[in-house]
Parts: structure tokens; C-alpha cells; sequence
């Protein structure tokens, strides 16, 4: 009885580890190029910081304009002083447009390094977007300005939106830092899952959603520790055979004690029965 309790132990104890592996490489393996659509907007503001400088804008428009050629995920990039000047756009900007009350400007004014916030409704643009943005500095390391790529929230969504997911299952990039869904397959979903702060870590998380099922999910990090893309299961899918098996690890030492138990109730009643007979 000992050995199957310690055989239902282990078993679910191996079984947790290869769920957490599991869903650790599905989401590494289904965030490739969403990896990419963030590597490549680091890549180009981190290219323009050498080329455009808040005392050099003079080709600046027409630079960002071939930028943005053949790349419709990227909807604009623009260059601003360090007060919310607007010193060089690929698209022109609406009458009266300031970037000091946008939240993605606010955000960047404590980020020394890439950065990607949202979403909210790009006013330069006219439509839902999340930002990356980059400062550029001077030979001394000071702040001479901030560059800012708009990235199209639909297109984002869509892109995810097409990937063949089961219905148990759930990918989603969220912001790490509170939670928010950023895209996912099924997005109702995700908001009920995630509303709050994601850990990046090994060892899996459950959440709850709005009808009681609990979740698995493991996070791994897409921009250090501002950006996860997350893989989830409903926890009955995931650990089903898990439950099974350990149940019946569980309950077969039990039978058998109950068998045991019958078979010797059995045998001493037949043994009275014929001590009373004869």
C-alpha cells in the first residue's frame, strides 16, 4: 500500500514537470516570429538613433517614410525633443496633436532603453496601437530625444488570431508588468485569466476563468521583463491521464484492503459457523 501511495507521488510529480515543459515549449515555439515583430522594431529605432539627432532632422522625413516600405505592421515612426516636440514624422500628424498626453510618451519618460506600451488609440495615427519606443542620447549619455513606432493593434490581433488552437487551449502576449492582454487567440478568454502582474518563471501558474475552470499556463519572457507571451490549458485537459493514474495508484491499495478485509470476514465467519455446528 506504501509503495503505490509513493508510486502516485512520483507519478504526479513527473507528470507537473512535463506540463510545465510542455507548455513552456509551446510557447516559445508558437512565439518565433512575434519575436520577431519586436526584435525588428529595436532593430530599426536602434539603427535611426545614429542617424537622425534632434540638431539633425534634415532627411529625417523621407528616411522614416522608406523605413515603413513593405512593413504594414508598423504604422508610423516619428521622432520627438525631449519636450514632446514633434521634430520628424513618416506621417503627417492631426491638427493640435501633442504627444505629452499620450500614455506610451508618459511611460518612456522613466524607460532608458526599447520599450513597448499599450494599447490605446494612436491620435497620430487615428487608430489602436501599442508603442515602442527608444531614446536616442548624445556622445555625454544625456537624452536628446525619443523615437516611437506605432505597431497595429488589428494586425498584431490578427496574426494571432489565425493560429489553429484547440478550444483548450490559449496563447496570448501580455504586458508582464500588469497583465494587460496585448493579442491572443481566443481574447475574452485571456482577459478573464490575466489581471495581473505575469511571473516569468519555471514552474507553472493556474488562473481561474469567469466560469470557474481552472487554467495551467507558462510564461517566458518577449521583451526582458516588460513583455511575456504566455501558453495555457484547461487544467482537465492537461492532467487528465494525471488524475487517472494517480487515482487509481491511490485506490488500489485501498481494494485491496478491502478485499482483504471482506475475504477475512468470510473466512472467520465460515470457521464459527463450523466450530458452532459441530
Amino acid at each position: 500500500a506504501a509503495l503505490s501511495v509513493f508510486q502516485g507521488f512520483a507519478r504526479y510529480e513527473r507528470d507537473y514537470a512535463l506540463a510545465r515543459d510542455q507548455l513552456a515549449a509551446r510557447a516559445i515555439a508558437t512565439a518565433s516570429a512575434d519575436q520577431n515583430l519586436f526584435s525588428n522594431a529595436e532593430t530599426i529605432l536602434t539603427a535611426l538613433t545614429s542617424q537622425i539627432s534632434a540638431s539633425n532632422t534634415g532627411n529625417c522625413q523621407s528616411l522614416l517614410t522608406g523605413v515603413l516600405i513593405s512593413l504594414p505592421e508598423f504604422l508610423n515612426i516619428a521622432y520627438f525633443d525631449n519636450d514632446g516636440r514633434l521634430l520628424c514624422s513618416a506621417v503627417a500628424p492631426p491638427s493640435g496633436y501633442d504627444a505629452r498626453t499620450a500614455g506610451w510618451w508618459k511611460a518612456a519618460q522613466t524607460d532608458d532603453e526599447f520599450a513597448v506600451t499599450g494599447p490605446e488609440f494612436g491620435r497620430l495615427v487615428q487608430r489602436d496601437v501599442y508603442t515602442a519606443t527608444l531614446p536616442s542620447t548624445d556622445a555625454t549619455g544625456a537624452r536628446t530625444g525619443i523615437f516611437a513606432m506605432p505597431i497595429s493593434a488589428d494586425w498584431l490581433q490578427t496574426r494571432i488570431a489565425v493560429r489553429k488552437l484547440a478550444d483548450d487551449e490559449l496563447y496570448a502576449i501580455v504586458d508582464s508588468r500588469t497583465g494587460e492582454v496585448m493579442a491572443a487567440d481566443k481574447p475574452e478568454k485571456a482577459d478573464e485569466l490575466f489581471s495581473g502582474p505575469i511571473v516569468v518563471e519555471e514552474m507553472l501558474q493556474t488562473a481561474e476563468d469567469a466560469n470557474g475552470v481552472e487554467w495551467s499556463f507558462a510564461a517566458a519572457p518577449l521583451l526582458a521583463d516588460k513583455v511575456a507571451i504566455v501558453f495555457a490549458k484547461e487544467e482537465r485537459s492537461l492532467f487528465a491521464s494525471t488524475y487517472w493514474h494517480v487515482g487509481a495508484d491511490f485506490l488500489f491499495p485501498l481494494l485491496m484492503m478491502l478485499f482483504a478485509s471482506i475475504a477475512i470476514w468470510m473466512g472467520t465467519e465460515r470457521l464459527i459457523s463450523r466450530w458452532v455446528d459441530y
